[in-house]
């Protein structure tokens, strides 16, 4: 299907200039002719282009410097482009340059910023434009014509003398408006002529839409991926035109290389190929042009009906279908594809013949805590079954589609439950969820941070013999300290401290009486490195007795001679390891943090489904 333009916009030849009206004080209808170019390159047939004004020497100098001068043109890889740049006329040569790095560039946007700054510097032009392509008008936003008609009208009026005759502006430019706009219509009425036929006739949206028609026409992938836009129309534009996820570069990269489309698909959603049978030769016209933008979606809530609810070929069935995903989105929210609630519902609503009337009862029985245990469970199921999945080798398109497959397999299940035996496993989680976190909490010990690294190698015991020094390397530990003393370790200030001293930013010691192991003060220290990190000092932060007085002489003298035994090579040594030990830790924190809170989820699943039900689960995210 063409686009309807005026009866000689798809007639091979010129314009017959008879049928036009042309203000013969204005310009002449050859002059007119001669601003619109059009051919191919010599030697490069598969170069066709639309050059618009052609001819430098028929626009005035002046004129020119203001106007702005556009191209459409077909590259050798078939695609095609729009170029636009002010005060440099497209020629031949130009074209050609401009087509060779569209092609070398091997980008698939039509506007691409870094594209236009390598088009300019290679064309030796101040600035080149590339705008989306519009075959079905002459859009006077891209070509300028308009404000061409009014320059040159302006550059007749001067010629003849005199002061312009403002009476005579409009009709004289509409003329000439017209004439230019009707030639233009033409000349892309023979480009579109030397388009690809099958291309145009399978995806007759792909004129009013080049990046559909640069998707299905670019070599060397032309034949595989007209052969998706037979079988699967509706996966066309997701795969022309979704940057902003893998979803549409998936969808490129199996249609490129060949392999069997139904197999491949269903694998990277995790969907039986009978989901996907359910949209072989649907048309967004059919189906439901919102789900155009969002077939992941769309399978997910056919995944969710039993297949003999599914829509076929009536489009009476689709109707059905989006009139009852609209009451889900009426009482679960405007994504319902999302909620395991939702799905339930419609899984169990679809075997009942449900409607709205059941569907109001359903949400008169909702409580928001039920929907957000749900939820949970939701949420929870997919990102472990995602996590427990992945191996070491997966890049990130491999840890894309796990996810996609982890919720399938999520939604196939909860969805498969009653309404109400979902909302009591939801419950059950929760119950069982916590219950495993306090179990957890009690076997995490050192691995989840109980315990710090000690700055002191051993404890330390005063020449006097009257001190001991000891490193306090629990959160315990600080706390009895604290309390014993009545300081800030053991109130307000312990959670900072444990922090910073698992983090190696602050280093706890307490001072005790020898032979009672009575607490006497609390000293808090810092390590600082020296000589590039090659030695190491310890200075003192703040240094306390009982009640934050002021510690004994003993104390004292006690911790000065910690810092000189610190000092020696011995220590020196302890601290370059314990320092290490401190930074790899940190640089794992984030990942063994994921990894502790991930634990008793995981536990809380495996007990609330079943162990075998989780590890089918699993096996199904997994996949062959």
């Amino acid at each position: 299907m063409l686009p309807a333009f005026a009866n000689t916009t798809y007639r091979r030849g010129a314009v017959d200039l008879d049928e036009i009206q042309i203000g013969a004080e204005v310009a002449e209808g050859e002059l007119l002719c001669g601003l619109v170019g059009e051919g191919s390159g010599e030697g490069t047939s598969e170069l066709a282009w639309v050059s618009f004004p052609a001819a430098v020497n028929l626009v005035p100098r002046q004129l020119l410097r203001n106007t702005a001068c556009c191209a459409l043109l077909k590259t050798a890889d078939g695609t095609l482009w729009m170029l636009r740049t002010v005060g440099h006329v497209w020629s031949e040569a130009r074209l050609a340059k401009a087509a060779e790095l569209l092609v070398a560039s091997r980008t698939r946007r039509l506007i691409d910023p870094l594209l236009e700054k390598r088009l300019s510097r290679a064309l030796d032009v101040a600035q080149v434009t590339a705008v989306r392509p519009v075959l079905d008008r002459v859009e006077d936003a891209h070509w300028g014509v308009r404000r061409l008609a009014i320059g040159l009208w302006m550059e007749q009026s001067s010629k003849r003398g005199g002061q312009p005759d403002a009476g005579r502006l409009a009709a004289e430019v509409e003329s000439v408006e017209r004439t230019l706009a009707a030639l233009l219509r033409a000349a892309i009425g023979r480009f579109v002529d030397g388009l690809e036929a099958e291309v145009i006739s399978i995806e007759p949206r792909s004129l009013a839409d080049t990046r559909l028609y640069n998707f299905l026409a670019a070599a060397p992938a032309r034949r595989n991926r007209l052969q998706l836009a037979a079988t699967f129309p509706l996966l066309v534009r997701t795969a022309a035109t979704d940057d902003r996820t893998s979803l549409g570069a998936d969808i490129r990269r199996v249609v490129d290389a060949g392999v069997p489309l139904l197999k491949a698909l269903s694998r990277r959603w995790g969907v039986a190929p009978a989901v996907l049978r359910c949209l072989r030769h649907r048309t967004p016209d059919l189906v439901g042009e919102r789900w155009e933008s969002n077939v992941e979606a769309l399978l997910t809530l056919l995944d969710a009906l039993p297949a003999e609810f599914r829509p076929g070929e009536d489009p009476a069935q689709w109707r059905d279908f989006n009139g009852l995903i609209a009451l889900a989105e009426a009482t679960f929210g405007p994504h319902p594809w999302n909620s395991a609630l939702a799905l339930a519902w419609l899984r169990h609503s679809a075997r009942r013949r449900g409607n709205e009337s059941s569907l109001a009862q359903t949400a008169a029985d909702l409580q928001p805590a039920v929907v957000a245990e749900i939820d949970a469970l939701h949420r929870a199921l997919i990102e472990t079954l995602a996590a427990e999945s992945l191996t070491p080798a997966d890049d990130a398109v491999s840890c894309d589609a796990l996810t996609i497959r982890a919720r399938t397999t999520a939604d196939r299940y909860l969805s498969g439950l009653a309404p109400r035996r979902l909302t009591e496993l939801a419950a059950r989680y929760r119950r069982v969820l916590a219950q495993t976190r306090a179990d957890v909490a009690g076997e995490r010990g050192v691995p989840a941070g109980s315990r710090f690294w000690p700055l002191l190698p051993e404890e330390y015991r005063s020449r006097d013999g009257s001190r001991r020094v000891v490193s306090l390397t629990s959160r315990q530990a600080l706390n009895r300290h604290g309390r014993a003393l009545d300081n800030c370790l053991g109130n307000s200030h312990l959670a900072y401290y444990t922090t910073a001293s698992q983090r190696g930013e602050a280093f706890i010691v307490g001072v005790l009486e020898a032979e009672s192991d009575q607490p006497l003060s609390t000293a808090e220290l810092r390590v600082e490195t020296v000589d590039l990190g090659l030695r190491f000092t310890v200075r003192v932060v703040q240094h306390s007795a009982a009640h934050n007085l002021r510690p004994s002489a003993r104390c004292r003298t006690a911790l000065a001679e910690v810092l000189a035994w610190l000092s020696t090579e011995g220590c020196q040594q302890h601290l370059r390891t314990g320092l290490r030990a401190i930074v790899e830790r940190r640089w794992h924190e984030q990942r063994g943090r994921s990894e502790a809170e991930r634990l008793p989820i995981a536990r809380a699943l495996r007990r609330t489904v079943g162990e075998q039900r989780y590890e089918s689960l699993l096996n199904a995210v997994r996949g062959p």
